[in-house]
């Protein structure tokens, strides 16, 4: 809890006081005395933050807190620190202001449980004698003045773990005799010689020395055997690291300014971390690619130019960041078995496109100037890199990935321009990036090939290239029953080229017009036509009979797997009719059993309708529909819309909603007010003359809850008012409740035939005055919003028979007090019949 103005509590602050464990008070204005009745109502705090306060001396009753393990006071008024003395209990404690107060004893006997220390003082010229005690583990110290601090102070602090230093200090503190400190970090200090070994414990694990001034002797850091962690943040002479190879624990390094990589590195064998910033390193030799455990790897800013080219040795490398260098040539990184990132921006690269010559994706990482200068400008972080991947891994030729790189470059988002030649789209097919591929298919789909036919098939010959979702050998079974010519091989009599999944390199068929291209999708529909008289669904269909379509429904509609399953197997014997579609794509899309998905994912791609290809095939699944919140819904099918057209997305969604009342939202948040695809939501939520709003936008029910329980929380969803529905005039009652509106457009007169309107639970303070048009309006309920007043707009309401305003204040869902909404004058003269809930 933070206080920042003690006159400003109100009752509930004073109530939360009573259980709250960490509270600030930053008060300036705060007198002693209100400090201490603060805490008087506070005994459960065990962490207290006193700051900004003028106080001369601590609260009396600090000590009363009988939890309170932690204190951290920035006063610069203090005369003393006496209070202190009675905290037994203290574990930590911090002081950061200027002067130290004076303090008498020792803390040895006053605060045996005292673990952790930090003093930040500016004018601290020596270590207080008061806070020399064994128990401490942690001690940090800040100041500008203080200059030594005798190893015989520290040694004394036998239980010290952990010691950080930011003071301008001129010699080391002898540390031999402690056999205990793991963590030293020394900043901004002055010591001219670091050689001495009885500073350097041999118990030290970590070490960080940043921003010091530092002379012609270094540490000494060949003689800690213990040692896992060394960040030296200032300049770093080689020789510092002479014997480093001794310290064969050590996992991190992290150097600044280092002239060289010194070869006794070659013996940290366990060396998982490696980071060097700037200085002077031209070249790595070979023994650097023996580092076998090394995993995350930075030179940067180093001149660095030559590098080993097999670095396949480095088996557990990740990482690599080698900007703002010299290195010319990248290709060292391909031999790197499982680089998760590399980082080459900046580097005087001669072939910049080398990223495109391995099958194995190189995964650079966008530091700005390397990706600039190359190809991408317009697209988006997530799309530069899965693009450039899909590029890598393709088996198109150099010229050919260069050519799809420099297209793309001119784009913003990720699409298929009309320009691009035919060819090229059916080229693109062997990129294996999802949403190119979604979105070549689509514009395949809608391209206008060349007029096909039967008999043109019939006077050439089909090769189908690439992998088919239903065998080979049944498509040229049903393709000879009306004596097309098939082949698997491509020859010089090939008239027809059907393009399957990850098709044939064979790109210069494709620039040769002669050729006549179809899709997978697109044959399938020509197949269904050649045994549709055999499959006994289909028949019914044609022939005006759904008994057996009906009784299908019901098994593929089935909680029962198996039931599915046999619906499945009678689909494949009788072919799928168009009217089963719907309830086939449900199930392809929402089971959870991945047979059934495959089952019917193959018999949606070879016998259902084109328009679904794309949704087919995205990989967003919605399993478990019953218990999922509509916002997850909307969530997968936002995801599902960047490979899927929107329009189609929304198709899907209102299918959705059909069978699971899920799904509408989508189209309630994307698309625009009248628009085609809103108005079959806005249909699809409406019973006769009953418009539910409230399932569409798939909020909480706060109905179904205690008043207590209710939560109010406007959010800006994007979901515009209902205005536009097709038949406003035959509604008569509307569900608005939790719909997140902040206000009730005034265009709500379009309802006019309206006799019952919930708009409850919606953080509503006002309406418009053109409520007042509902005049056949005979039930309203405004409960469980933030009114104060209503409109005068209410008083036309004359056929106003019940009216609902209870739970209009925070305060209301908790002590269940009346709303205190303040109704127009002469409401009850004008509306004598309404009943008013308060």
């Amino acid at each position: 809890m933070y206080i920042e103005n003690i006159d400003q509590l109100q009752a509930r602050d004073f109530e939360q006081l009573s259980y709250t464990s960490y509270l600030t008070i930053a008060d300036r204005k705060a007198t002693k005395k209100q400090v201490e009745e603060i805490l008087d109502k506070a005994p459960q705090v065990s962490t207290l933050i006193l700051q900004r306060i003028m106080l001369e001396e601590l609260p009396a009753n600090l000590p009363s807190l009988k939890k309170l393990n932690s204190l951290r006071v920035e006063i610069t008024t203090l005369s003393n620190l006496d209070v202190l003395k009675k905290c037994s209990g203290l574990a930590d404690f911090t002081f950061l202001a200027d002067p130290l107060p004076a303090i008498t004893g020792s803390a040895k006997e006053d605060l045996p449980k005292l673990q952790n220390l930090y003093l930040g003082i500016k004018d601290l010229t020596e270590f207080p004698s008061y806070f020399i005690t064994p128990t401490i583990q942690s001690l940090q110290i800040w100041s500008d003045t203080l200059n030594t601090l005798p190893g015989h102070v520290l040694n004394k602090m036998s239980a010290l773990t952990s010691m950080t230093l930011e003071a301008p200090l001129k010699t080391l503190p002898e540390l031999q005799v402690n056999n205990k400190l793991t963590y030293l970090s020394l900043k901004n200090t002055r010591i001219g010689d670091w050689s001495n070994p009885k500073c350097w414990p041999g118990s030290l694990q970590t070490v960080h020395i940043t921003q010091n001034k530092i002379g012609g002797y270094g540490p000494v850091f060949s003689q800690l055997p213990n040692l896992r962690s060394l960040h030296i943040g200032t300049d770093c002479q080689q020789n510092w690291l002479t014997g480093i190879g001794s310290c064969q624990k050590l996992t991190d390094l992290s150097i600044s300014q280092i002239d060289g990589i010194p070869d006794d590195l070659k013996d940290c064998q366990a060396l998982e971390s490696l980071s060097i910033y700037k200085g002077t390193i031209t070249s790595l030799s070979d023994w650097f690619c023996s580092l076998a455990n090394l995993r995350k790897l930075s030179i940067s800013d180093t001149s660095l130019k030559h590098v080993p080219a097999d670095w396949s040795k480095m088996t557990k490398l990740e990482s690599v960041s080698l900007d703002n260098n010299q290195i010319e040539d990248f290709h060292f990184a391909f031999s790197i078995p499982e680089l998760q990132g590399v980082v080459i921006s900046n580097n005087p690269i001669r072939d910049q496109w080398f990223i495109l010559d391995a099958k194995k994706a190189l995964p650079i990482s966008m530091y700005g100037s390397f990706w600039s200068s190359v190809f991408v400008k317009g697209f988006n972080l997530e799309d530069k890199i899965t693009f450039y991947k899909a590029i890598a891994k393709s088996d198109l030729d150099r010229e050919d990935k260069k050519w799809f790189m420099i297209e793309m470059d001119q784009q913003r988002v990720l699409h298929v321009p009309d320009e691009w030649p035919i060819y090229r789209m059916f080229q693109g097919l062997c990129i294996p990036h999802k949403r190119l591929l979604d979105k070549l298919q689509q514009k395949l789909l809608d391209h206008k090939l060349n007029n096909d036919s039967v008999k043109a098939m019939q006077a050439g010959k089909v090769w189908l290239c690439g992998d088919f979702t239903e065998k080979k050998t049944a498509i040229k079974e049903k393709l000879g029953k009306i004596a097309v010519a098939l082949t698997t091989q491509f020859d010089v009599d090939v008239t027809h080229i059907v393009i399957g999944k990850k098709p044939t390199d064979l790109w210069p068929v494709f620039q040769d017009n002669s050729y006549q291209f179809l899709l997978e999708s697109q044959l399938y529909q020509i197949l269904k036509e050649i045994d549709s008289e055999e499959k006994f669904l289909v028949q019914e269909e044609v022939t005006g009979g759904q008994q057996m379509a009906d009784g299908l429904r019901r098994l593929l509609t089935s909680k029962d797997d198996s039931s599915v399953l046999l619906g499945l197997e009678m689909l494949k014997a009788g072919g799928v009719p168009s009217n089963i579609i719907d309830e086939l794509l449900l199930v392809q899309k929402t089971s959870s059993d991945a047979k059934v998905r495959a089952e019917a994912k193959k018999l949606l791609l070879t016998q259902g309708s084109v328009e679904w290809v794309q949704v087919l095939n995205d990989k967003q699944s919605f399993t478990n529909l019953e218990t999922t919140k509509e916002k997850d819904v909307r969530t997968k099918l936002e995801k599902m819309a960047k490979s899927v057209s929107r329009e189609r997305v929304a198709e899907f969604g209102l299918l959705l909603f059909s069978h699971y009342q899920k799904g509408l939202s989508y189209i309630l948040v994307h698309f625009k007010q009248g628009g085609p695809q809103r108005i079959k939501a806005l249909k699809a939520l409406t019973q006769g003359d009953h418009f539910d709003f409230h399932i569409g936008v798939g909020y909480n029910n706060w109905k179904l809850e205690k008043p207590e329980s209710v939560i109010l929380s406007p959010v800006k969803t994007g979901i515009k008012f209902p205005f536009d529905h097709p038949e406003a005039a035959k509604i008569r009652s509307m569900n608005l409740h939790n719909t997140k509106f902040a206000t009730i457009a005034k265009e709500i007169a379009v309802f006019e035939n309206l006799e019952e309107l919930d708009c409850s639970a919606n953080s509503l303070k006002s309406l418009p005055e053109e409520i007042g048009k509902l005049t056949k309006l005979k039930r309203l309920d405004l409960s469980l919003n933030r009114f104060d007043s209503l409109p005068t707009g209410i008083l036309k309401l004359t056929n106003l028979e019940w009216l609902d305003l209870r739970y209009n204040n925070d305060s209301v869902f908790k002590d269940g007090e009346k709303s205190i909404v303040k109704l127009p004058e002469n409401f009850k003269e004008l509306l004598p019949n309404c009943e008013v809930l308060l």
